[in-house]
């Protein structure tokens, strides 16, 4: 099942690049590599698949993934009408995501890759830092 999802997720962010110019895929298998159990892997994997292509939960669910695993990365998708600050709550809610989301916070705080809008009112150590906070007390909790 690994196999099979870091082939898709090759496949969908095929040509999109880090502004450093290398293959985004390589950031989704450095999150990877930081977790622990296949299904941490598996959304760790996805977990930009649906935020930044075309591709859809309900395409992901047609190649049999867990729901667990679905439900992980639909909370790791940002939503539109969401701020950053009430989608990293939201994650705190999950323990999967949780996990996902720190390991990226962690790797997107070493190679900067991508310039959102929130990070013109954080810098994105002060954005980081925030977010870490409140994720790692829902670790706790």
């Amino acid at each position: 099942m690994l196999q099979k999802a870091i082939e898709l997720a090759t496949a969908a962010l095929n040509g999109i690049t880090e502004e450093n110019g290398r293959p985004y895929m390589d950031h989704a298998i450095r999150v990877m590599d930081k977790m622990s159990t296949e299904e941490e892997k598996l959304v760790a994997v996805l977990h930009d698949v649906v935020e930044d292509t075309e591709m859809t939960i309900r395409d992901l669910e047609c190649y049999g993934f867990p729901r667990a695993v679905m439900d992980a990365v639909e909370q790791l998708t940002k939503r539109r009408d969401m701020t950053y600050f009430d989608y990293i709550d939201d994650i705190s809610c999950s323990e999967l995501a949780t996990k996902v989301k720190i390991a990226e916070i962690e790797d997107n705080m070493d190679i900067f890759r991508v310039n959102k809008m929130s990070f013109r009112t954080y810098s994105l150590e002060e954005r980081a830092q925030r977010s870490l906070k409140i994720l790692r007390q829902a670790e706790k909790a």
